[in-house]
């Protein structure tokens, strides 16, 4: 392995992204072999052309626009569906994508900032059930509660996070 810079950086921005663009071209072209081989090619102009990479833009929406030309490449070859699998198509999807992208980017933000205003011990059972990864009996074991109190607290903190994202969001909304 090279000790690189710009490697690091590739490697570390594509490992980040590479499910996201992965589900992008399986969901464009259906067919999982396909999807594989459109992506290991989208993976290598990726690397190609990373020099030319705007890092202050999105790096998955750019991955995007490579794969989305790989697609339309793809539907070419195949001879199916031109009509649906146009350009113009393609760029619908992609600012959609976009779209979805930003708000995503504000819920998790808004996600964060309510988990801050937690107390401790939400913070703690949070941790457990979504870092750890604990079973629900092992975190009321963890913490010595029942397990239908456990299982009570962790649905009050959901609630109370999806009511405080809802603010959050309707505040950056509102003009």
């Amino acid at each position: 392995m090279t000790n690189d810079p710009k490697h690091a950086e590739f490697l570390k921005i594509f490992m980040s992204n590479r499910h996201d663009i992965q589900a992008f071209i399986l969901g464009m072209v259906r067919n999982s072999s396909a999807a594989e081989d459109i992506f290991q090619n989208v993976s290598i102009i990726l690397w190609e052309k990373f020099d030319s990479y705007e890092p202050s833009l999105s790096f998955k929406a750019w991955a995007r626009g490579i794969a989305s030309n790989k697609v339309l490449q793809y539907w070419q070859k195949e001879k199916r569906s031109s009509e649906v699998f146009s350009p113009e198509f393609m760029d619908s999807i992609l600012a959609a994508y976009t779209r979805t992208d930003s708000n995503t980017n504000a819920m998790l933000s808004a996600l964060k900032s309510c988990k801050e205003k937690l107390p401790e011990k939400q913070n703690r059972l949070l941790e457990f059930k979504y870092f750890k990864k604990y079973k629900l009996n092992q975190i009321s074991e963890e913490i010595g509660k029942s397990l239908a109190a456990t299982q009570k607290s962790l649905s009050r903190i959901r609630f109370s996070l999806q009511d405080c994202i809802k603010k959050q969001m309707s505040q950056e909304n509102t003009p």
